[in-house]
Order: C-alpha cells, then sequence, then structure tokens
C-alpha cells in the first residue's frame, strides 16, 4: 500500500511519484488500450488477454534484512501480445548494437558496450586479470526509478543508429526474429517509426491493479513486464555509449582506454 500511494489509515489511494490513480475503470481502460493496439500495431486483443496486470510483492531472501520486490505479474494482460513481439525486436536491437560496438573495439581497441547475458562470461575474464579489488554493486530500485522520458530518448538514439538501408525492418513472429530490408509475409514487420510507437506505447501504457484501485505507471517499467529486461539493459547501453563518446570527444583518451578494464568489473 505504501509503495502505490495508499493511505494505511483511510484506505483512500492518492498515488504517488510512480504511480498515478487512474478515473476510468477497469473496462474502460482495457476497451481503450485494445482499440490502440488495434489501430496502430493490427494486434486483435483476444478475450482471455482483456485484463490488467496485478501488483504483488516477494521478499529478496538474499538480502539482510529482508527486502520486498515489487511485480506486476499477468500470465495474461492487455498489453501482453506487443510486449511478447517486442521483446523478441528488443533482442534483435541488442544483438546488433553489440555487434557494432565489437566493430568500433576491433578499429579503436575501445570497449563502447558492457552488457554481458551470463555472469560465466565475467567469471572467464577475471580468471586471466591480476584482480587484487573488486566491488559489486547492485541497484536495488533501477527499475521504478528510471525517467521515462529519458528511456524513450535513449532507446531512440540506438534505433537511429541501427535501422539503415540494409537494416529498414525489424521482422517478428514467434520462433524468430531478424534485420532485414524488406518485408515477410507471416512476420510483424516494424520499420523504425512504428518500432519507436511500439516503444513509445509500451512504456506509457502500464496499468496495475490493486484491492480494486486502477493505477498507471509514471515513472520506470515494471518488475515482471513483458519486455522490461531489454528496454533496461539498452536504456544503460545506451547511457554507456553516450558516455564513451564523450571521453573521446573531451580527448580523455587515457580513462577511456582505463574504462575498458575497470567499468566493466563494475558494472556487473
Amino acid at each position: 500500500m505504501t509503495e502505490l500511494g495508499i493511505d494505511l489509515q483511510s484506505f483512500s489511494c492518492v498515488g504517488n511519484t510512480t504511480y498515478s490513480l487512474v478515473s476510468e475503470d477497469k473496462g474502460g481502460v482495457i476497451r481503450d488500450t485494445s482499440r490502440k493496439l488495434k489501430d496502430i500495431f493490427n494486434i486483435d486483443c483476444s478475450e482471455d488477454y482483456r485484463r490488467l496486470a496485478k501488483i504483488f510483492w516477494n521478499p529478496k531472501l538474499h538480502k539482510n534484512p529482508y527486502k520486498p520486490r515489487f511485480i506486476a505479474g499477468a500470465r495474461k494482460s492487455v498489453t501482453k501480445e506487443l510486449e511478447s513481439i517486442m521483446n523478441k525486436g528488443l533482442q534483435v536491437l541488442q544483438a546488433n548494437f553489440k555487434r557494432y560496438c565489437a566493430s568500433i573495439f576491433r578499429r579503436t581497441g575501445l570497449n563502447f558496450n558492457w552488457s554481458i547475458n551470463s555472469s560465466s562470461y565475467f567469471l572467464g575474464k577475471i580468471k586471466t586479470l591480476d584482480v587484487w579489488s573488486m566491488r559489486v554493486y547492485d541497484c536495488s530500485t533501477l527499475y521504478t526509478s528510471l525517467n521515462l522520458h529519458d528511456v524513450e530518448s535513449s532507446l531512440f538514439e540506438i534505433c537511429n543508429l541501427l535501422f539503415n538501408k540494409q537494416y529498414k525492418y525489424i521482422c517478428i513472429r514467434s520462433t524468430k526474429a531478424f534485420f532485414a530490408c524488406k518485408k515477410y509475409n507471416g512476420f510483424f514487420c516494424f520499420d523504425k517509426e512504428l518500432f519507436k510507437k511500439a516503444i513509445h506505447f509500451i512504456l506509457n501504457n502500464t496499468y496495475v491493479c490493486f484491492a480494486g484501485f486502477v493505477l498507471k505507471q509514471s515513472k520506470g517499467i515494471p518488475m515482471g513486464g513483458g519486455c522490461s529486461s531489454p528496454i533496461a539493459d539498452l536504456y544503460l547501453c545506451s547511457k554507456e555509449f553516450t558516455f564513451m563518446k564523450a571521453l573521446l570527444k573531451d580527448k580523455k583518451f587515457p580513462l577511456a582506454n582505463y574504462s575498458l578494464i575497470t567499468v566493466a568489473m563494475l558494472m556487473i
């Protein structure tokens, strides 16, 4: 209740900077969202999916003392299909961004991307280094602290970087997704502008239910969202990329080279 801005005495909901109370009822929100999905993305929301996510918490048992993790969870929800499609599309964006940065590394020896998919990669790296001191940092409230406008502009910058004449569309279906120069039958095909619209839609249409209240998440992205993980990862990738470009622009070459070794370890 405290997380959502519900008064513990009167049980009235005023919301807060992260969650804002929606005056429209749940049915109205679902109908409006379903209509937009059809109009913009040609996605028909079936009756089974005409529902909103519920918010709940589970304990972080590895913390001392235990801390709560708030999850917006729904096996089926009104935005679930678009989130599933965009999850695959954003993974295509991640993979191509990684290749783009690998090309920079081959030419300059500077690493512009420190995101990794598995801790085994990190463990393999430190075996080859003479490590005498190391620290690990944990972002406990990363997802719900993100400014949505900043997230959107950062992801748009990556879209502008990667979409081109050769990579004109991201084509997606249940079993595969890829960049292509043309549209393919049987796939959801997003050009750059439509892909940006999908990012904007997901960031600005996160609704949760709790105790009869309907709330809209106006800050941050939901834990448990269908594509929250790649959104957060690409946002951080964009910030790292911008940071490295600024170092080179300011001719801070020693720091850029130093970052290659140390920042990768600190970001884990």
